[in-house]
């Protein structure tokens, strides 16, 4: 996990901050895989910014930039594009429609991820 600091709306500025940890995660960790904080592209909480379309396209853009650039290493990053309302995560898995199927294997306890 890569601990970076990372600033609200510094798009381009927080691709190269995420591109130079995961080169330096590969070249001195020698690790396979890094992964970055939740909406680590736009910053977090990134709050009104993300309902701008000029935003949404920035991190699409630096999306590009980083399968482009970041080489060697699986990078692992979660960031919002655009709303999909036929889209759905639950339990962390994407579903079309309306479909809402109990998740196999959700404790009991645990009732809001089904």
């Amino acid at each position: 996990m890569a601990q970076l600091n990372l600033v609200v709306g510094d798009v381009e500025g927080n691709t190269s901050r995420i591109i130079a940890a995961a080169n330096q995660a590969r070249d001195e960790s020698r690790a396979d895989v890094v992964m970055v904080p939740e909406l680590a592209v736009s910053g977090y909480p990134p709050e009104d910014l993300l309902f701008h379309s000029g935003m949404r396209a920035q991190v699409a853009r630096s999306i590009g930039r980083l399968k482009a650039e970041v080489r060697g290493i699986t990078l692992i990053a979660a960031t919002r594009i655009r709303r999909r309302p036929d889209l759905q995560c639950r339990s962390g898995r994407p579903r079309r429609g309306g479909a809402r199927e109990p998740s196999k294997g959700v404790p009991p306890e645990l009732p809001g991820l089904r």
